[in-house]
């Protein structure tokens, strides 16, 4: 079982690696002209990728720095849009057509990868569709989706983002968490990172819950990042145990002073692993000084903590 599920991750960090870099060469085409491969920027940010997800088909989120958005040189910045405010439409844009009056280049764009796509996953030509295209005022990129059928993973989703800017949290922190990861496994053992998996996908299954309303859509004023559960596990070595981490959270205690946000209102941007953090003073850097986690995020991780029973061993209860 160990075994067998450290594989699993192993084979999903391969899948994410290789769908990359059959889209690399396009984007670099498109994106990137005249600059070297090794000088791009990127990283998938999913769960998929880390092996933390809780759903079995991938569902990548491949991100690429440095994206030009000159529309001198014929590319569309989307920094100042937001799709809902040019559709009303929670999904964005839903059409190429619809994208067509927008963003031509990026209409191609997803015209070349489609069939790359179903190539990669050996799928029937035509059977990759293009979803949405969704941007937020003020933020500095662009992000679409593609699926598609396949008989061993379901539905997969291919979630692509141009980002402006040259750094991006998420990069930095699955590739801090990969490597904590791994410090697990080869010091302390495959037993421990594989308890450390299932504990992190039970948290997060539990918050994601909590926080979905009817319609399923989740509350962003409740929404529990996944980040936020992975860094709280891995804020010591060993990580902590599911009773460890949820007594933990039980019992803090906020500093009368601490102000926490009903809204995101920013990005994590501080390095959280090998930070030197306390349990404590990683709280208080996620949710006061970075307002990554919402005042009703913090309740949604208190309620996940008094909702997950846990024995002495520390594994979750029925």
């Amino acid at each position: 079982m160990v075994e067998n599920l450290l594989d699993q991750i192993k084979s999903q960090k391969a899948l994410s690696d290789g769908v990359v870099q059959a889209l690399l060469p396009v984007v670099r085409e498109m994106y990137y002209p005249g600059i070297p491969a090794s000088e791009i920027h990127y990283g998938d940010l999913s769960s998929f990728a880390r092996g933390m997800n809780t759903e079995f088909s991938p569902d990548l989120y491949i991100a690429f720095l440095d994206a030009p958005h000159d529309e001198l040189r014929g590319y569309k910045d989307w920094t100042p849009l937001g799709t809902f405010e040019l559709t009303g439409n929670k999904e964005g844009i839903t059409s190429l057509a619809e994208l067509d009056v927008h963003d031509p280049l990026l209409v191609k764009f997803v015209r070349r990868i489609l069939p790359i796509v179903e190539a990669f996953f050996s799928a029937q030509p035509g059977s990759a569709h293009f979803n949405t295209l969704r941007t937020w005022t003020g933020a500095p990129l662009v992000v679409f989706n593609l699926s598609l059928p396949h008989p061993a993973y379901g539905e997969i989703a291919l979630n692509i983002n141009l980002v402006y800017e040259s750094t991006h949290f998420g990069i930095e922190h699955c590739r801090r968490f990969d490597a904590c990861f791994n410090r697990t496994a080869s010091q302390l053992g495959p037993d421990v990172a594989e308890r450390l998996v299932r504990d992190i996908r039970a948290v997060k299954l539990a918050v994601k819950k909590s926080a979905t309303d009817p319609a399923s859509w989740v509350d962003r004023r409740k929404k529990v990042p996944g980040f936020v559960v992975e860094a709280l596990f891995c804020g010591r070595l060993p990580p902590y145990t599911r009773g460890e981490l949820m007594q933990l959270i039980r019992s803090h205690q906020w500093d009368p002073a601490d102000i926490l946000r009903d809204r995101n209102v920013g990005d994590q941007n501080d390095p959280i692993f090998d930070a030197g953090f306390s349990f404590g003073g990683l709280l208080h850097n996620i949710t006061v000084d970075n307002y990554s986690l919402t005042g009703g995020g913090w309740e949604t991780l208190l309620q996940a903590a008094q909702e997950l029973a846990v024995d002495s061993s520390g594994e979750a209860r029925g």
